[in-house]
């Protein structure tokens, strides 16, 4: 059956996918971009190899986007305290953002934008690469590429695999098109346990539980994160709403008026998930009309960072994860509209007591919290002041919430130097160095 879904693959969906990207690209800016950048890959790769050599083990870890390389960041990372510049890693996105985040932290030797997927371009990458092992983080697996790999003795390693049922492996018409990729790796680490049962489903073989990798990502990152750009030196109880869109802010900013009506004690800080001037503007005059006062972010950080007010208002991107350290309870945004929850380990990391909406499909670690009663998930606004109002008031409750948070966390760490491990085996790297400090073993 591979030859028959090959066949299909090659002749149907990747000329679809290029005549509708070269059309995509009169219409849409980020298209444009992303063909732009990706302009002379070629030229820059043969660069790369000529400039790095041949002579020590190459690896190629490819991510979609940002997301995907915070969980390969911590395996990057595990393998470099391990080899040092023994070896060359390249680096691989989908996504510009991906791109321009990957470049930095010395992780890589060379970082790329992947061209679209064809039997002539993985041929290229393949014979100009030439990998000890391709590395496919998530589940941004492209099937011409991993075929080939395959082909030319390459070990694929697909790691920190999550799917869900809503999956297109699910569907029965699709499922033996599934089949025909995943038995191109050599090896698959599924993220948790539904995820290995669901891919064995699929492909029996080569599949092991190794747990998911954004764990430690998230743990290392509170553990060096230098803590908020302000303070809260009168504030004895605060309240972090990230990542929030314009339906869980239609019904949350009345709670909040009302929440800080009643408790003199409380701050509230409230991250929109977009930060236009249009968009904040709107903000500013609901909490306004309501009688709350926000600040922005930048003006208190521009006055030395102490809060004045009792509602901050981030105006700016890149700071959330360290303002949910001083969180005594997080509201998680996109749980009220159709594209998903963000991101939960964040506050969950830092101990914070969470919340969120119903529609969390998208988010295993969501469901799971929920289901373990950790966290909260509601169903409506109403449901959702009920409960920040509970967890506000009795401290006890949200802190025994938020250590269990910070426990599921936690006990979950230690996937990278499983999956380093397993990749070790698999490219045939030798472990002398292992536990090393780099360079300077």
């Amino acid at each position: 059956m591979l030859e028959f879904w090959r066949l299909l693959y090659d002749l149907v969906f990747v000329p679809v996918v290029r005549l509708a990207a070269s059309f995509a690209v009169f219409a849409n800016a980020d298209v444009r971009s992303g063909f732009a950048a990706r302009r002379g890959w070629r030229a820059g790769l043969t660069e790369a190899v000529g400039r790095l050599g041949r002579g020590k083990p190459r690896l190629w870890f490819h991510c979609a986007s940002l997301g995907e390389f915070e969980q390969a960041r911590p395996i990057l990372a595990e393998l470099r305290r391990r080899h040092g510049d023994r070896l060359i890693v390249y680096l691989s996105f989908f996504s510009e953002t991906g791109l321009r985040h990957g470049r930095h932290g010395g992780l890589a030797d060379h970082v790329f934008l992947l061209p679209l997927d064809s039997p002539a371009a993985a041929r290229r990458l393949l014979d100009l690469i030439k990998p000890h092992l391709l590395c496919v983080v998530k589940f941004d697996l492209w099937p011409e590429l991993a075929w080939t790999a395959r082909e030319a003795g390459v070990p694929v390693a697909l790691i920190s695999a999550a799917v869900h049922r809503r999956s297109g492996m699910a569907h029965p018409l699709l499922r033996g098109f599934y089949r025909a990729v995943l038995r191109a790796c050599s090896f698959i680490g599924a993220a948790d346990a539904p995820s290995a049962r669901f891919l064995r489903a699929v492909s029996p073989t080569g599949v092991e539980v190794t747990g998911d990798s954004k764990f430690d990502a998230v743990l290392s990152r509170r553990d060096s994160a230098g803590g908020p750009p302000i303070r809260f030196a009168h504030a004895g109880t605060v309240l972090v709403c990230g990542s929030t869109h314009p339906p869980d802010e239609e019904g949350l900013l009345p709670i909040l008026a009302k929440l800080l009506a009643e408790r003199e004690d409380l701050v509230v800080v409230l991250a929109p998930h977009h930060v236009d001037g249009g968009h904040l503007g709107g903000i500013e005059s609901s909490l306004t009309a309501r009688g709350v006062t926000p600040e922005r972010l930048t003006a208190i950080v521009e006055r030395g960072g102490a809060v004045a007010g009792r509602l901050v208002l981030v105006d700016t991107v890149g700071c959330l994860f360290e303002l949910y350290s001083p969180a005594r309870v997080a509201y998680v945004g996109g749980g009220f509209w159709d594209r998903g929850l963000h991101n939960v380990l964040e506050p969950a990391a830092f101990g914070a007591a969470l919340v969120f909406g119903p529609r969390i499909g998208n988010s295993a670690e969501a469901v799971e919290l929920a289901g373990m009663g950790i966290a909260e998930r509601v169903e409506d606004f109403d449901q959702l002041e009920k409960t920040l109002r509970r967890l506000l008031k009795d401290p006890s409750e949200a802190r025994s919430k938020g250590a269990a948070a910070r426990k599921y966390c936690e006990e979950r760490a230690g996937a990278s130097a499983r999956i380093a491990d397993r990749l070790e085996r698999l490219c045939g790297l030798s472990a002398p160095h292992r536990g090393g400090r780099g360079n300077d073993g």
